[in-house]
């Protein structure tokens, strides 16, 4: 798949620089050229646009950043960190699916890929993608595999670990988690729990909420109220995503 995908990428990138002035409508014309340097949005309603920012100091730095993303599906497409890594960052990209495991290593070759279920519950999970609905794809864990109807493919037994385990085991000495992303669907309080937030609280997070939130009483849902019990700073948010700057984090 990378490799079919790179080939893609490749061949776009050469029309689109060998196209010139070659688009117009009324009276606007376009260099068609352009778009080989444009600044793209990899995420899937920007929120990549949203994440740098709040991570300018660091961008201005010159500096490479560090991020986690937690629930990292692929490793461009839909991708909140792909837009870091192009900038010259690297991170950890955890997910449950081993489905995209090759082509991270493939396309982001700076990046440590961890295939794991991250909870609190320190036991095997099982894990189901849903059959596919308009071309889209989600997937789920489990504490059982009965708990998965006929919408999803059959799951599958995955190994569970703590958050906290991962990014012992990866993160550099003295490393700054500048942000975390995380999307577990419906998942995201026990990976929260597992997590060391003495030794591990990263400046910027950006975290999916499910059903009922309501972003005039943000505190109301577990996950925000967890984080801001830790010192989180609610932000905003946007296409089903909040984001909250730590006590550790300066204004860009």
């Amino acid at each position: 798949m990378a490799d079919d995908f790179r080939a893609k990428y490749d061949e776009l990138k050469g029309i689109i620089k060998g196209l010139g002035t070659a688009f117009r409508y009324a009276n606007l014309q376009i260099d068609l050229r352009s778009l080989y340097s444009v600044n793209l949005a990899y995420s899937s309603s920007g929120e990549d646009l949203w994440l740098r920012q709040f991570m300018k100091s660091v961008l201005r730095s010159g500096q490479p950043g560090f991020y986690v993303d937690l629930g990292c599906n692929e490793p461009i497409i839909t991708s909140n960190t792909y837009l870091f890594y192009s900038y010259g960052w690297r991170g950890i990209c955890i997910d449950v699916s081993p489905q995209f495991a090759d082509d991270f290593k493939a396309l982001r070759p700076r990046d440590v890929v961890v295939h794991a279920a991250i909870s609190d519950q320190n036991r095997p999970l099982y894990f189901a993608t849903q059959r596919a609905v308009a071309g889209h794809k989600t997937g789920r864990v489990t504490s059982s595999p009965d708990d998965f109807d006929l919408t999803y493919f059959p799951s599958i037994e995955v190994k569970s670990r703590t958050l906290a385990d991962v990014l012992r085991a990866h993160v550099p000495a003295g490393q700054v988690i500048d942000f975390m992303s995380i999307d577990l669907e419906d998942s995201e309080l026990p990976a929260l729990r597992s997590n060391d937030w003495a030794a591990y609280k990263p400046r910027v997070i950006l975290i999916e909420c499910g059903t009922g939130f309501d972003p005039l009483a943000p505190l109301n849902f577990p996950t925000i109220k967890f984080l801001a019990d830790l010192g989180y700073k609610y932000e905003g948010y946007s296409c089903n995503n909040v984001l909250l700057t730590g006590p550790n984090f300066a204004s860009p």
